[in-house]
C-alpha cells in the first residue's frame, strides 16, 4: 500500500528567497566577484560575495557598496540597494513582466558586469505529496510533483526543496519527452535506514517532523539552466562551471517565473 501525505499543502507564486542558495564551490585562485541575480514577478534580489581559493579556510564576504542597476527591454530601470544582510533589492517593488528581457549590470571596484535573462512564463505545479518508494532494495522517501509544460516552445526548469529556509535539494529537467504535456516527476529526499539510523553528521540531510518544507519550480532560459546545468557538473572538479556574465565574473542572473508549494513534514511509516 503506497503512503501518501500532505500536511497544510499550499500551491503559491511567490518569490524564491536567496539568502540561502546552491552551494558553489569555485577553483578560483585570484578573487573574483560572484554574483546571484533574480527577478520575478514577485520582486528583484541580488546577492554579491566575492571567492577565495577553495583551499583557504576563510569564508568569502559579501560585497555590499556596488553599484547595481536592473534595466527592462520596455523601457523600465531601477537601481537596487544593498538591505542589512547585504542583498540587494528595489525600494520602489520593481517586478519582473513575463517577456520581457533583464540586464542586470553590477559595478565594483571600477569594473562593470553585465547579464541579460528574458522573464519566462508562469508554469503550474500540482499533486505535490510525498511518498515511500522501493528503490533498488532500499525505502526512500520521495517527493512526487507534477508541471503543467508550457505549450508551443522548448521549456528548462530548475526545482528547489527548501528545509526550515535552507536549500536540502535541487535540480533541473526539460520538457524532452513531455512537450505541451504534463511533466511528472520524483525527488529522492532520504532513505528509510537514514532517519532510522538519525546520525548526527547527517541531520542536514534527514527530514523531521515539524520540518517547514518550501519545493519552488522555476521556468528559466535556456542560458541559465545551461549555467545550472555546468555549476552540477563542475561540483568536486577544479573546473569552474560556464560564464555567464560578461566581464569575466562569476554566478548568474536569471528572469524566471516561481510556483511554490508548502507543507510541514510529518514522517508517517511506511506500511
Amino acid at each position: 500500500m503506497k503512503n501518501i501525505y500532505m500536511i497544510m499543502g499550499a500551491v503559491l507564486m511567490m518569490m524564491s528567497s536567496c539568502q540561502e542558495e546552491i552551494d558553489y564551490a569555485f577553483n578560483s585562485v585570484t578573487p573574483r566577484l560572484v554574483v546571484e541575480g533574480y527577478i520575478t514577478d514577485q520582486g528583484v534580489e541580488v546577492n554579491l560575495s566575492r571567492t577565495i581559493d577553495m583551499l583557504d579556510t576563510v569564508k568569502a564576504n559579501s560585497v555590499k557598496d556596488a553599484i547595481v542597476m536592473i534595466h527592462g527591454s520596455d523601457g523600465t530601470s531601477e537601481q537596487l540597494f544593498a538591505d542589512s544582510n547585504g542583498t540587494y533589492r528595489s525600494v520602489t517593488g520593481f517586478k519582473g513582466i513575463s517577456g520581457v528581457t533583464y540586464t542586470l549590470n553590477v559595478t565594483d571596484a571600477n569594473h562593470t558586469y553585465h547579464a541579460s535573462s528574458e522573464m519566462q512564463k508562469q508554469t503550474i505545479l500540482k499533486n505535490c505529496h510525498f511518498e515511500w518508494k522501493k528503490v533498488v532494495s532500499e525505502d526512500m522517501l520521495c517527493f512526487d510533483y507534477e508541471v503543467q509544460d508550457i505549450a508551443g516552445e522548448d521549456n528548462y526548469y530548475c526545482y528547489r526543496m527548501f528545509k526550515n529556509g535552507k536549500t536540502f535539494k535541487w535540480g533541473l529537467f526539460d520538457d524532452n519527452g513531455y512537450k505541451d504535456g504534463v511533466i511528472t516527476n520524483s525527488v529522492t529526499c532520504m532513505s528509510k535506514k537514514k532517519y532510522e539510523d538519525n546520525d548526527l553528521d547527517e541531520q542536514d540531510n534527514i527530514l523531521h517532523d515539524g520540518d517547514s518544507i518550501r519545493f519552488d519550480v522555476m521556468v528559466i532560459s535556456k542560458p541559465v539552466y545551461d549555467y545550472l546545468y555546468s555549476l552540477k557538473l563542475s561540483s568536486g572538479s577544479k573546473v569552474n562551471p560556464l560564464s555567464f556574465f560578461d566581464g569575466g565574473c562569476l554566478g548568474y542572473f536569471s528572469a524566471n517565473s516561481v510556483c511554490s508549494f508548502e507543507v510541514i513534514f510529518i514522517y508517517l511509516p511506511q506500511n
